[in-house]
């Protein structure tokens, strides 16, 4: 039987997930919390005569997704990547979790975007420059280097993870909090909060970083893995085109890669439910002809 996972549990990725659960394939939706929509009132979307919160809308349209026959899990997305192709030459893709690895004949991308900003000092001036949010991508750039990773969690284990065997050492610094993941005992854990990244006079690359002690520390280069992974860094990891950090899609919602669709806020537009409803149950639409073909 064909598998669909669906990456993100709001309004997009249920839409998609409903549709593709009603054409018999095989649905898993993986998610964890509602985002901006979990404090949220909502009093323009069709068919409510009254507002209803965003909390309770996305858990009824769980509800219906589960109803249907789709899987809802909670739990966190870490990676997706290319397996192998099947018999056919089509591609299957890895899922990488918290709750393990899951295979997929095609993806729905739906977890929005990012809208805050890290708050540490001459980080966002120094992306490209040392600051990166895709080991994968740019983890070769500091073979035998000294890096850290920013994080705390299973999203910055996985970039840790990646890094280790190509770079000389990672330092994982928390930011000033406690770690939820168990890291490896080779990496050195920096909890101390941090006050700013400094770059170099001569090459305005990163050059290190000062905490709020007053200590400073010198990194060719850094890795951002807070919280867990976005739309950007998972798009970035998997080879997907995007512009003005939005995925790239087509008018049925096709990345540049088989079997790979994007959903949502993810894809730009208006940031309305009515719209990444649309964006849904079109990718959950155009997966179901693609699979069938």
């Amino acid at each position: 039987m064909k598998k669909v996972v669906v990456v993100g549990n709001g309004p997009a990725g249920i839409s998609s997930a409903i549709y593709t659960a009603r054409a018999n394939i095989d649905t898993t939706v993986i998610g964890s919390g509602y985002g901006s929509l979990e404090t949220a009132n909502v009093e323009n979307y069709y068919g409510f005569d009254e507002a209803i919160s965003g909390k309770e809308l996305i858990e009824r349209g769980i509800r219906q997704a589960k109803r249907i026959g789709a899987s809802v899990i909670d739990s966190e997305v870490l990676e997706i990547s290319f397996s192998h192709n099947d018999d056919n030459g089509k591609p299957i893709y890895s899922v990488k979790t918290t709750s393990g690895e899951f295979q997929a004949n095609a993806v729905t991308i739906a977890v929005g975007q990012k809208r805050k900003k890290s708050p540490i000092k001459n980080l966002a001036e120094l992306e490209g420059h040392g600051v990166s949010y895709c080991s994968i991508c740019d983890g070769f750039f500091y073979k035998g280097k000294d890096v850290c990773v920013i994080g705390s969690g299973r999203y910055a284990l996985n970039e840790v993870e990646s890094l280790l065997p190509i770079v000389k050492s990672v330092t994982l610094l928390t930011n000033g909090v406690d770690t939820t993941a168990d890291f490896p005992k080779s990496v050195d854990i920096v909890r101390t909060q941090i006050a700013s990244l400094n770059s170099d006079v001569a090459t305005g690359a990163l050059k290190s970083i000062t905490f709020v002690d007053g200590i400073s520390v010198d990194f060719a280069g850094a890795f951002v893995a807070e919280g867990v992974a976005d739309t950007i860094a998972l798009a970035k990891k998997l080879g997907l085109l995007t512009e003005k950090n939005k995925i790239v899609v087509s008018d049925r919602k096709e990345t540049n890669l088989l079997g790979i669709y994007a959903a949502g806020d993810c894809i730009g537009g208006i940031l309305q439910v009515a719209k990444a409803v649309s964006d849904g149950a079109i990718a959950g639409i155009s997966i179901t002809q693609y699979l069938k073909d």
